[in-house]
This record gives C-alpha cells, sequence and structure tokens, in this order.
C-alpha cells in the first residue's frame, strides 16, 4: 500500500474489452488491475487475455491477428504512437502534467528585467468594464495564474495596464494584458533570433524529428523583484502584478531565447535547433532517434531547467520532406505570381527532369502597394525574395520564369525611382529571365 505514495490503491475491474474492426472483431470480458498514476500508456494487455483471445502476435509486422466468426481479425500496431510511449516511459519524471509542477528557473540562471529610465513618467491606465461573460474569463485567468504563482496581488502599483481580449478560434476569447504603455519606455534588447528559413535548412536530410513545445515557457523564467511592480494590471477582481515574465512583454522573447541557447548550447546544430520555445529534436539516421531525444531530456532536470509536458510528439515536421536544400552550384528556378492583395513565389531546383521546391514566400499587400501596377508588383516579388533568401542568391544562379516583361522593366526603369532603386538591389546577383 505505501509503494503507491499519494495515489489511490489499486483496484481490481471486470469490463468489456473489444479488439478488430467492425467486420472481424471479438469482445471478451478482462478483468483489469486499476492504477492510477501517470502513464505514457492507456491499457497493457497479459498473456492471459491474449491468450483467452486466441491472439498470435508479429512483433515484426506490428500486429496481432485473431480468430472471430466471420474470419481472421487483426489490430495493426502505430509506429508514431508507440514511439511517442516509448520514450514518455523512459522518462515521465520530466513531465509537467498541472501547472503547479512548473518549478521554473532558477534566478540565478536568468531573469528579466526592463532596464526603464527610473525618471520616465509612469502611467496608469483606467480600469475598463466588460460584460458578465468577459469577466468570468477575468476571474478564471486570474484564479489560474494566482494557483501556478505566476501573479500576486498589489495595493501600490508604479503602473498599471489594462485588460484587452483577443478573439479565439471557435468565437472564445483570450485574455491579455495591454503593456503598450509600458512597452515604449523599455529600451530593446537586441539578442538575436534564429531565422526560420535557416533552422528549415539545418533540418534539411534528417531521417526523423520530433518538436517539443515548451509548456508555459515564458512564466518559467522570474521576473526582477524591483521590476514586479511596474508589470501590474487591474481588472473587475482586483489588481496584480507579475512575479514570472508574461507574454507580449518588450524583450521577452529574447531572453527567452538567451536562456534556451544557453541550456541546449552543446546541441544546437547537432541533433536540436531552438526557435523561442519551440525545439525541434533532429536525427540524421532513424536508429539514433532515441539516443538524441534521451541526451535532450537529460537537460531537463530540477537542477536546471522545468518544462511542461509535450504537447505532442510528432515524428515529422509537417510536409518538411517536400522541401530540399540545394547543393553548390545548382541553378535554381524562381516562379513568381501577383494578385491584387498577394504576391508570392515558389522557389525550385530541377533534378534529373522533375522540379523539387525549396522555398515558398508569400507577402500581403497593403496601403500604397495594392495601387502598385502589376509590372511594380512582380518586381517587389523579385525583390522581396532577394531579401529573404540572400544567401542563395549570392551562391546560385537564378532563373526567373515568368511572361512578364521583367527583363525590360528592370533593365531599362525609365523614370521611376523606385525601379531604379530595385534594379540596383538586383543587379549584384546572377538573375536571368526565361518565358
Amino acid at each position: 500500500m505505501d509503494s503507491w505514495g499519494d495515489s489511490p490503491p489499486p483496484r481490481y475491474d471486470l469490463t468489456s474489452f473489444n479488439i478488430g474492426n467492425r467486420e472481424c472483431s471479438k469482445n471478451l470480458h478482462v478483468e483489469f488491475l486499476v492504477v492510477d498514476v501517470p502513464s505514457a500508456y492507456n491499457v497493457i494487455l497479459g498473456r492471459p487475455t491474449l491468450n483467452a483471445f486466441q491472439a498470435v502476435i508479429s512483433t515484426y509486422h506490428m500486429k496481432i491477428k485473431f480468430p472471430t466468426p466471420k474470419g481472421v481479425g487483426e489490430v495493426q500496431g502505430d509506429t508514431i504512437q508507440s514511439r511517442k510511449c516509448y520514450v514518455e516511459a523512459m522518462r515521465t519524471d520530466i513531465f509537467a502534467w498541472i501547472p503547479q509542477d512548473l518549478e521554473g528557473i532558477d534566478p540565478k540562471v536568468i531573469t528579466h528585467h526592463l532596464n526603464m529610465d527610473p525618471n520616465i513618467k509612469r502611467l496608469k491606465q483606467k480600469n475598463r468594464h466588460f460584460e458578465p461573460e468577459k469577466d468570468r474569463i477575468i476571474q478564471a485567468e486570474v484564479d489560474k495564474l494566482m494557483a501556478a504563482g505566476h501573479i500576486e496581488e498589489i495595493q501600490f502599483p508604479e503602473w498599471l495596464s489594462n485588460v484587452i481580449f483577443v478573439p479565439k478560434p471557435g468565437g472564445k476569447w483570450r485574455m491579455c494584458i495591454d503593456f503598450r504603455d509600458l512597452n515604449k519606455v523599455c529600451p530593446k534588447d537586441f539578442y538575436p533570433l534564429p531565422r526560420i528559413d535557416q533552422l528549415i535548412d539545418s533540418t534539411s536530410g534528417c531521417e526523423l524529428l520530433s518538436m517539443m513545445d515548451a509548456s508555459q515557457g515564458y512564466h518559467q523564467i522570474l521576473l526582477a523583484p524591483e521590476d514586479r511592480i511596474k508589470v501590474s494590471f487591474i481588472t473587475s477582481v482586483g489588481t496584480f502584478c507579475y512575479v514570472a515574465m508574461p507574454f507580449r512583454l518588450k524583450n521577452a522573447g529574447a531572453t527567452y531565447q538567451r536562456l534556451v541557447d544557453k541550456i541546449f548550447c552543446p546541441q544546437i546544430g547537432r541533433n536540436v535547433e531552438v526557435y523561442v520555445d519551440d525545439m525541434p529534436v533532429k536525427s540524421k539516421e532513424e536508429e539514433g532517434h532515441v539516443g538524441d531525444l534521451e541526451e535532450t531530456f537529460s537537460v531537463f532536470n530540477p537542477a536546471k531547467c522545468v518544462f511542461g509536458a509535450f504537447e505532442e510528439l510528432k515524428n515529422y515536421l509537417v510536409g518538411l520532406h517536400l522541401l530540399v536544400k540545394p547543393s553548390p552550384g545548382d541553378t535554381l528556378y524562381l516562379y513568381p505570381s501577383a494578385t491584387p492583395q498577394v504576391i508570392s513565389v515558389v522557389f525550385i531546383r530541377e533534378e534529373e527532369g522533375k522540379q523539387i521546391p525549396i522555398y515558398y514566400v508569400s507577402k500581403v499587400l497593403n496601403g500604397a502597394k495594392e495601387r502598385y501596377t502589376p509590372i511594380k508588383k512582380m518586381a517587389l516579388t523579385l525583390v522581396i525574395t532577394a531579401r529573404r533568401l540572400r544567401p542563395y542568391f549570392l551562391l546560385h544562379p537564378i532563373r526567373v520564369k515568368t511572361n512578364s516583361p521583367l527583363k525590360q522593366t528592370l533593365g531599362k526603369p525609365g523614370t521611376s525611382r523606385r525601379l531604379v532603386k530595385w534594379a540596383m538591389e538586383l543587379s549584384e546577383y546572377d538573375i536571368s529571365y526565361l518565358p
């Protein structure tokens, strides 16, 4: 009894259990031992149950077959789900099952500072009033943040921000804090954030990836004690200040990136990439993926940092296998397109007569850019792509495939100063035009 700790003691439960599909299935009454402890598995079938089903198991084919009145039934194993169970079973100690399990980052490792001018004028926003439905959302969010230790009540705030609501899919609302006044007076932290296109390049050629997403990652970093009184907000249920670093606070992303770069420094570029709170674990060969996960999990311990449970363990980054990294010297082809509101590009290379995509680039136009002429929009498409994918434009010959007279327009830009500027910007690259 004592070996189960604070969990309820195990119990036996007789229940109806069905395996197979609709055509060929089998149903038996099975007695389960029910244990109320965190586990990667929902059900574990023992030999007596498998014997009762007359089941034959093939671990090689990941299948179970068994006789039924309508023929042979079978159950096919799920490689993705089984790998997830295996990894979680290895290291359940790193998961935080509830917000209170998140121990946070030791302030000796990192804290977030606002670095404000102490003489600047303080601003206190007036309390906004909301309808009862949103007041209930505020109450629930405040209760959750208080229970997790992320906020505390305050009586004499130096700054005061208001609650705002952002719509969520499905017609629901997310409560946020309007830190705009506070953010305006905070100096910018110029710590560099990774470029997403470079991260995609770095994972190209990997056989397997697992995506990790830190649960409430920002809230694991504490605010400097002297700055907490500034990060205050007012609601219909009271006035509170943040103890932990909140979302939408200026430089919060830079602080978090600085932390994860420090934590994963030995692995970044080798088997881990980090983009703020998204961390793909990558493996050149599938056989080494569990080892790469184990190495990454070894970082997550209470002495260093504690992150939340995985939202999802994915084996392949969605769509990544469709994008390839070009080889040195490859000629790259660019297909631009422009509509009244959107410009876009497909960037490809050719291999054995097949066109293989490298990147997709798009941008929504607004303001004056919507009123550009069609040819000017096509030129803008080329300029934006060259800026975003500059390393490729410098290292590879670029062939632009279009029926628009881009070559003539950029070759003789005429009196348009904007076209002259773009033509000069593009002149450093090896660009030619094909119909």
